[in-house]
């Protein structure tokens, strides 16, 4: 079994290999994960800011990740989007997670089921599968942009 260390390591390892943004991030801090041999070693790193992400997103992403990635956005509490991908992975954990959530609470596949959103972008770009797919589980998706933010 893999230890929490090694697990980031081996991540960090793949976003120098994979992605440009980081690769560049590494370089100018001077950070190598391969030489990690402890937590602290990531402490050269700059935080990495929310405008930081919105001007390199395209820098930022894993372009042959298996499966593709879908883009996601979050409006946040300065009311100036956040965009960003997910893969397939993700999805299906954040599928069972919510799945294994729903037993602890004894709600079962079908049953009916309400979801206070807070994108409004996503709701709107819902396209038809993802649609039919909401009719057959029960769950019905309703923006909560217009009960916070006026």
């Amino acid at each position: 079994m893999y230890n929490k260390f090694v697990k980031l390591k081996e991540l960090l390892l793949h976003a120098q290999k994979n992605v440009p943004f980081y690769r560049k991030r590494f370089a100018d801090a001077g950070f190598d994960p391969g030489k990690m041999k402890n937590i602290n070693d990531i402490k050269v790193l700059p935080l990495l800011s929310k405008e930081e992400i919105r001007k390199n997103l395209d820098q930022m992403m894993w372009n042959e990740s298996p499966g593709g990635l879908s883009r996601y956005n979050i409006g946040g509490s300065s009311g100036k989007p956040l965009v960003f991908y997910f893969d397939r992975r993700r999805q299906a954990y954040d599928a069972a997670a919510r799945a294994l959530t729903h037993r602890w609470w004894d709600i079962d596949i079908g049953d009916k089921e309400l979801y206070l959103w807070g994108s409004p972008l996503e709701i709107t770009k819902q396209d038809k599968v993802k649609d039919i797919r909401d009719m057959l589980t029960n769950d019905l998706f309703i923006s909560a942009s217009g009960f916070f933010y006026s």
